[in-house]
């Protein structure tokens, strides 16, 4: 193509199409903008016509009651966590106030983060109870008795309070003390008998003519001292023989014998012979006591029962002469 005819081609674009597309773009220009008006304007109106429908769902579920119902859950006596189910479960019938109704909602939302406030404070206060709580339903449980047992299940269950729980507990410590202390009183009572059943199978003996009293005394005095020796039944006890059968005699019967209060002296002053056999009787019925065969009521000596052969009978004295 020749020089002048592209001249001629461009001078025609610029003077006839060049106008003609600029004109189109501008048309196309003005309808895209038309087209954005018109939907600026649609959703000019959409938003208007949602906002007078949430405007007249707030007018309709505008429910100042709803508000109170929420403080009135907040001040009931139940726990934080059964506020809180109060609180959702109130919700959950009510989604409409919730959707539509801001202050409601405000106030939902308000009274669940309360809750569970409460909740971590309440847990916070209460563990030091529940620990405690814990450890003596352990402890009872752990006493392996039926009713510890019981008390310890139904303490953990809730069913007792901490104080009932420590009431039952200290009853059953207390039960625990007063056995352990019955055995122990038991077994020393038994090794007790044991030494004073010792102490009557071997007599400590002596024979009056071997005693100072006889080897100082004239003819005369000597016979009275073998009258009173062969009254005793020829029998005579060393002294320190004598005072434990006395000190044994007076913690069997504390003191008592034949209806009456006597002393450590007095018991010392019985007859050789009587002292032994009433020592003797005492023994077997405080083992009798010790047994479970007799009351300890039933343990007072009187030397008549001694004299009718009940500790013979038994076996406790030897049936034993010089």
């Amino acid at each position: 193509m020749r020089a002048s005819d592209f001249r001629r081609m461009r001078a025609n674009y610029a003077q006839n199409i060049a106008p003609l597309e600029e004109r189109v773009i501008n048309m196309q220009n003005n309808v895209l903008q038309m087209q954005a008006q018109d939907l600026a304007f649609k959703r000019a109106q959409i938003g208007w016509e949602k906002e007078k429908m949430d405007l007249d769902l707030r007018k309709q579920y505008n429910d100042p009651d709803a508000l109170n119902r929420i403080g009135e859950m907040l001040e009931t006596d139940k726990s934080p966590l059964e506020q809180r189910e109060d609180i959702l479960a109130f919700g959950r019938e009510n989604p409409q106030l919730l959707q539509h109704n801001p202050a409601f909602a405000t106030a939902y939302r308000t009274g669940l983060q309360q809750t569970e406030t409460r909740a971590k404070i309440k847990d916070k206060e209460e563990a030091p109870k529940k620990a405690a709580r814990a450890s003596t339903a352990n402890m009872l449980i752990q006493s392996k008795t039926p009713e510890g047992v019981d008390a310890g299940t139904r303490l953990y269950a809730g069913e007792l309070t901490l104080d009932e729980g420590n009431m039952i507990l200290k009853e059953i410590q207390a039960q625990d003390l007063r056995l352990a202390k019955s055995q122990k009183e038991v077994k020393e009572g038994k090794d007790r008998l044991a030494r004073t059943f010792a102490r009557l199978n071997r007599p400590q003996e002596v024979d009056v003519k071997d005693t100072a009293e006889y080897q100082e005394a004239d003819a005369t005095e000597r016979q009275s001292l073998d009258a009173a020796f062969a009254k005793r039944g020829g029998k005579k006890y060393k002294n320190e023989y004598r005072v434990q059968l006395a000190t044994d005699l007076m913690y069997y019967t504390d003191g008592h014998l034949d209806g009456r209060k006597i002393t450590l002296e007095e018991a010392l002053n019985l007859p050789d012979l009587e002292l032994y056999k009433l020592t003797g009787a005492a023994a077997r019925q405080q083992e009798s006591y010790l047994r479970g065969e007799v009351k300890l009521g039933d343990t007072v000596l009187t030397p008549q029962e001694v004299e009718q052969g009940e500790a013979w009978n038994q076996g406790v004295i030897p049936q034993t002469t010089r």
